[in-house]
């Protein structure tokens, strides 16, 4: 078993890795949006892309709370 300073060690750093894919994710969504838009693609897929990582941040706060 970890210590409790291990523990929180350990919890740190899956915070702050799921932060930066967060953010990474967040990254790859606009600029696919933007490239959408560039390429003239219907308002739908723009919004396709932007509305992905909020699902996906959405679908963890769900499943934390189960």
């Amino acid at each position: 078993m970890f210590t409790q300073q291990e523990s929180v060690r350990l919890t740190a750093r899956d915070n702050v890795v799921g932060m930066v894919l967060g953010f990474l994710a967040l990254l790859c969504s606009i600029g696919a949006a933007l490239w959408s838009v560039i390429a003239e693609a219907p308002w739908a897929v723009s919004l396709g892309f932007i509305s992905l990582p909020v699902m996906i941040v959405a679908a963890e706060l769900v499943r934390r709370r189960h």
